[in-house]
């Protein structure tokens, strides 16, 4: 996995880098073994308790999602509110005809590879739009969870589909697979004022939205992509 950038309400934010798996592992063994002993004050946004707001926050929170890690650092006297988690993919590589087509061999290798990219991570809901190839793409993923995929259609049940991961407990984790041409809508429907586009060939993005806890709140982006190389 690459932890690309990181976007704030829609804004860039001023820290742009690329790790591998093992780097984030390592930067946040690192951050946590310099946090104080106890329970800091609640600052939103500081996963590993060390006091600040930095790099180390999303590289522990990353590490804990992905490597089972350590759980985000407890508050001092009356608990955080956890955010929800929204990963928003698009379909991996489909056919190039037919009215709903399939995913090729290569695109199921791949929904294989991202099913494997969560195999430490908690999911608690999938959601896909009603063509089969965001389906086939996120049914190995759901198959190793125990879950149901939610469907949506895509031009018609948005709405609702915020609605039903709004209505996830706090520190729920969920992944929708959509397309092209939808990521944009749900990213902006999540809350990011200014998402990245997504293209026809970029089928690897993963993208990770912090939802608000408190009411009035500005939603956070991280740029992710799985690799995977046939």
């Amino acid at each position: 996995m690459v932890f690309r950038h990181v976007r704030s309400g829609g804004r860039p934010a001023a820290l742009i880098a690329a790790f591998s798996l093992g780097a984030i592992l390592g930067a946040a063994l690192l951050s946590r073994s310099t946090a104080g002993a106890g329970p800091a004050a609640c600052i939103p946004g500081d996963v590993n308790g060390d006091g600040r707001l930095d790099l180390g926050d999303p590289v522990s929170l990353l590490n804990h999602m992905f490597a089972g890690g350590p759980a985000p650092a407890p508050c001092l006297g009356a608990p955080c509110a956890l955010p929800r988690f929204v990963f928003v993919i698009r379909h991996a590589e489909k056919e190039p005809s037919g009215a709903d087509p399939a995913l090729t061999d290569q695109g199921k290798e791949r929904a294989k590879r991202l099913a494997e990219t969560f195999s430490l991570a908690k999911v608690d809901a999938v959601y896909a739009s009603e063509l089969l190839r965001t389906y086939q793409t996120v049914e190995p993923l759901a198959l190793a969870k125990g879950l149901t995929i939610a469907r949506f259609n895509q031009q018609k049940e948005l709405a609702g589909l915020i609605a039903s991961v709004g209505a996830l407990p706090a520190g729920a984790v969920a992944v929708i697979a959509g397309h092209s041409y939808t990521v944009e809508n749900i990213l902006e429907a999540l809350g990011i004022a200014d998402p990245p586009s997504i293209g026809s060939d970029d089928y690897d993005s993963l993208l990770l939205v912090t939802l608000p806890v408190e009411p009035g709140g500005m939603s956070g982006l991280v740029h992710l992509r799985y690799l995977y190389e046939p």
